[in-house]
This record gives structure tokens, C-alpha cells and sequence, in this order.
């Protein structure tokens, strides 16, 4: 595996190059849209269950077990 390339800027301080190899898969814009909206729904979903389910009065029900 290749390792990214280290340069020094006029400061001493490091510029990192990465290798364009080694870069992540591009995805379209739809599907970073798509993939967005369904987190933001199954989040919802999740939040909204926990309101639903997670009352002080269940939680005092089920404490014992």
C-alpha cells in the first residue's frame, strides 16, 4: 500500500498529498441524497419509539425485571 506523499511548505509545516489511488469510491449526488433522507427517516423513527415506549410509567414497570 502506498503511503501519502509529505512535502514541506515555505513554514516548515507539512502539505499532505493524498494518493488519488487510495481515495474513496465517488457516489452520485442522488445517492448521497437518498442514503441522507433514509437515516434521517429511520432516526426519526427510532425517536419517535423511544416517546412511545419509553414513558416514566414503563420504565417504572419493567425496573424489577
Amino acid at each position: 500500500m502506498k503511503t501519502d506523499a509529505l512535502d514541506i511548505d515555505a513554514d516548515g509545516m507539512p502539505l499532505f498529498r493524498p494518493d488519488p489511488a487510495a481515495a474513496p469510491s465517488r457516489i452520485d449526488i442522488t445517492t448521497a441524497l437518498r442514503l441522507e433522507q433514509e437515516t434521517l427517516h429511520l432516526q426519526d423513527l427510532e425517536a419517535s419509539l423511544m416517546e412511545e415506549w419509553a414513558s416514566p410509567e414503563d420504565e417504572e414497570a419493567f425496573a424489577d425485571l
